[in-house]
């Protein structure tokens, strides 16, 4: 089918590709939803985990994607633990477990100020958003106040608690000067194969990433451009901006996906990006080596056997497997390499 843009191309090629699922479309095949974290819009607002973002109708309490399940389960746990939100999906007639806990506040039979939920709301937001300061204070605070009380366990306890913070969640600071979620693509291509890189970027900080290799069939912008556009369809968020190396045409992925898209040449941004492309580098370089080590391994095996069975070639191996029911019943099979 001829068109009059490449827009348009883009645009029937994606439609194509949504109505006929083609078998050997490999740019998406093998990828997967990733965790978010939703905080609800209800009066009492619970924290949930959830991977089909499609059928949400607010995404502005969605956070996220998180690079596995047990990354997005810590946190809600976290922030369960230091903020006492309701728990249950449905409100019993008297308060749970988590009630005599200090985990929730018992909704389901208290009288709790709106104005204290949403606090914890917001709290809980700024957290979210990559603003750790709010809730690292509380807990110090919460230690020495237990040390004071000579309730060293449970210092002990919060002290591991904030480690965790400082150590697991604040360790992927990115200097990017704002806090603008932002997705970065790089990617690296060589013997036919081309290896990309996603980098999330949530509140100045990298919260995960995503990896692909395939081979590369096609041109190697246009199948850049491709894999872009295509990786949105698929239960994950756009961002406010994306960045991506030189050579791509910004304006028509932006224009596509009515994203922000940016190819900057210095700076900072330059920066993760190349780190990006570094990434997709060193996962190419060792899928090959490792293609490699496995085709040393069957030669080598093959030619030692071939010595042992002293015959001048091994092209053809017959294996048979011979099996009978009591001396009857005789049944053959035979596989052939």
């Amino acid at each position: 089918m001829v068109v009059n843009t490449e827009m348009e191309a883009l645009i029937l090629e994606n439609n194509l590709i949504k109505q006929y699922d083609p078998k050997y479309n490999i740019l998406l095949r093998d990828d997967k939803s990733y965790p978010y974290i939703e905080l609800t819009n209800d009066n009492v607002p619970r924290l949930t985990i959830v991977r089909s973002i499609n059928r949400k109708k607010n995404l502005n309490y969605l956070y996220g994607p998180y690079p596995n399940v047990t990354a997005a389960r810590n946190t809600v746990n976290l922030l369960n633990r230091m903020y006492p939100l309701r728990k249950c999906t449905t409100y019993n007639k008297k308060p749970c477990l988590y009630y005599h806990i200090n985990q929730c506040l018992g909704y389901c039979t208290n009288e709790v100020p709106q104005e204290k939920i949403e606090v914890m709301r917001h709290d809980i937001i700024r957290f979210l958003k990559g603003d750790h300061s709010l809730i690292t204070n509380k807990i110090r605070k919460e230690m020495l106040d237990e040390s004071e009380l000579m309730h060293y366990e449970k210092a002990q306890e919060l002290k591991e608690l904030l480690d965790y913070i400082e150590i697991v969640l604040t360790k992927q600071q990115v200097e990017m000067g704002d806090m603008v979620d932002r997705d970065v693509f790089g990617f690296y291509s060589d013997k036919g194969y081309l290896s990309i890189e996603v980098f999330f970027i949530r509140g100045s900080k990298l919260i995960g990433k995503h990896s692909k290799i395939f081979p590369l069939i096609d041109d190697l912008y246009d199948s850049i451009t491709s894999y872009i556009t295509k990786f949105y369809d698929k239960d994950i968020i756009k961002p406010k901006e994306i960045l991506v190396s030189g050579g791509l045409d910004i304006d028509l992925i932006s224009q596509y996906l009515n994203v922000k898209v940016l190819s900057p040449i210095k700076g900072n941004k330059k920066k993760i990006i190349d780190m990006a492309a570094n990434n997709a580098k060193i996962l190419l370089n060792e899928k090959f080596e490792l293609i490699k080590k496995d085709e040393e391994k069957t030669t080598l095996a093959n030619e030692e056997l071939r010595t042992i069975l002293k015959i001048p070639k091994l092209d053809r191996i017959e294996i048979f497997d011979n099996s009978n029911l009591f001396g009857n019943f005789n049944v053959s099979g035979m596989v052939v390499y």
